[in-house]
């Protein structure tokens, strides 16, 4: 009770010192600047009160143990997509499927310790054809550094099992991963990892719940069984930047394989033992970057096995993408081109899928920072199973 009195009583007098300030000639602004240039033990008695009275709601900010960074992006995106179905109702189809916001914290909290959350808001269309929204839970992870080129990982990832896949999303040049990847590569998934990271080479290895079904089950049934990653990219001559839209000066080249395997137990509805399964992915990339251009081309391939099929799921896709940065007066820009071919069902119903993209990125605030960028693409897809598709699609990525 006292301490509030005494608050009450030390405004009311810096107020009566501000007025006198104010008829005096000396403005009140003048005074705040100069109470900001005093030394902290010549503080006012207002600050002094009110510092001691108002409660710190994260001591650690205060005290300066806990540094926190926010970041992501926001992507608006319009598209337009010719189908080649039968009905007229699937021909046509536009709007802002695509569109997305990424949001992201990491906060270190000292003593190599530090946190990640990240988070994805994206519109897609669901199987009526309609825009829906759809909330996935990127990253949310425990980190420790003992040293810095030695980190481990505790919680929830995207893993890194193709060269897209280990960059970040807000890091690539292209609004998207080829559509051939889909094919090969794995969800997010909770488990614990540990990455070295040097300027000449970059190493992850994992163990993972498991949660992607690798085999046809029936309905009601479930698939468990722990899942093994391991990625390596060696860079001799010095490791790529975070953004494939900044190009070093000097040249870069980038060497990597992974590979992840699964062996899993399937279980009947009503949780008796059933089969089993084996799937072994792998990948083999290699990029370069120097000055304005850009180039990445990767091998991908799977390979499935249960108890209960005769022959094994496999399935090899290979792709090479490029793109090349120039100036050009106020603005930056980088035409996109992307080709991939995956072969499906080798070993029973052999198709083919292709896939073709062309278009180009600028960067209207070059001169100034990269965080604002505009993409407009042409796709073309051609699968076995659905049929072929043509796309055009403009996106804007605005960083923070």
């Amino acid at each position: 009770m006292i301490r509030h009195v005494l608050l009450v009583v030390a405004c009311a007098a810096g107020t009566a010192e501000a007025d006198e300030d104010a008829v005096g000639g000396v403005s009140a602004e003048d005074t705040a600047s100069e109470r900001t240039a005093a030394p902290a033990s010549e503080a006012p008695p207002v600050a002094s009160a009110l510092a001691q009275a108002t409660p710190v709601l994260v001591p650690e900010l205060q005290a300066g143990t806990l540094r926190m960074r926010v970041y992501g992006s926001l992507r608006p995106s319009l598209s337009v997509i010719h189908n080649d179905a039968t009905l007229e109702r699937d021909r046509w189809a536009y709007g802002v499927s695509g569109s997305r916001v990424d949001l992201g914290v990491d906060a270190a909290v000292g003593g190599g310790v530090s946190a990640v959350f990240y988070v994805r808001v994206a519109s897609d269309r669901d199987a009526m054809g309609d825009t829906v929204a759809r909330i996935d839970l990127e990253r949310a992870l425990v980190r420790y550094a003992p040293i810095p080129a030695l980190r481990f990982s505790l919680g929830r990832d995207q893993i890194p099992l193709s060269a897209q896949s280990a960059t970040p999303t807000v890091g690539r040049v292209f609004p998207s991963r080829i559509a051939l990847d889909n094919a090969f590569v794995l969800p997010g998934d909770v488990g614990a990892q540990a990455q070295v990271m040097t300027s000449k080479l970059s190493a992850f290895a994992g163990v993972w719940n498991g949660v992607a079904a690798d085999a046809m089950l029936a309905a009601g049934a479930s698939e468990r069984g722990l899942l093994y990653t391991t990625r390596l990219e060696v860079t001799p001559l010095g490791a790529f930047a975070f953004d494939e839209g900044v190009r070093p000066a000097q040249l870069r080249v980038g060497i990597g394989a992974a590979f992840a395997y699964r062996s899993a137990t399937q279980f009947t509805a009503t949780g008796a033992e059933g089969g089993h399964s084996r799937a072994l992915r792998a990948s083999a990339s290699l990029r370069a970057a120097w000055q304005g251009l850009f180039v990445q081309a990767e091998l991908l391939r799977k390979q499935i096995t249960d108890d209960l099929s005769s022959r094994p799921d496999v399935a090899t896709a290979v792709y090479a993408q490029a793109s090349w940065r120039f100036a050009m007066r106020q603005l930056d820009l980088a035409p996109l081109a992307r080709a991939g071919v995956e072969d499906r069902r080798q070993l029973s119903a052999p198709a083919r899928a292709t896939s073709l993209e062309l278009g180009v990125a600028a960067f209207p605030l070059a001169r100034a920072t990269d965080r604002l960028q505009v993409n407009a693409m042409y796709e073309h897809h051609d699968d076995p199973d659905v049929g072929a598709s043509q796309l055009v699609r403009a996106t804007l990525r605005l960083s923070f």
